[in-house]
């Protein structure tokens, strides 16, 4: 029984941290590919927002901001880092941490 509720909250720890840091880093990166105009290289990008003056809209703030809050989940700086120990928790292995990172 010990077994089965180490592994449910190892499946739990490791998806809650994924889906946060996926989510929140696809978010801010479709917001800049539609704001560009639907470029993929990242020169076209720039382009696409200085020819629309969109480089100093809210939009892209947005962006900034959950690309940046994304990341931030996955570094664990302060405040986070009190939520980081739940998901190192439920590894059972210490080999398996990189897996984790």
């Amino acid at each position: 029984m010990y077994g089965l509720m180490r592994r449910l909250l190892n499946i739990y720890s490791w998806v809650g941290q994924a889906l946060l840091f996926w989510f929140m880093v696809s978010l801010g990166y479709m917001v800049y590919h539609g704001l560009s105009g639907g470029e993929i290289e990242l020169q076209e990008i720039v382009n696409g927002l200085i020819n629309t003056q969109m480089y100093n809209s809210p939009g892209i703030s947005i962006a900034l901001i959950f690309i940046t809050v994304g990341i931030g989940f996955k570094l664990s700086p302060a405040p986070s880092h009190q939520w980081t120990p739940d998901v190192y928790e439920g590894v059972r292995f210490v080999r398996e941490i990189p897996i984790y990172l």
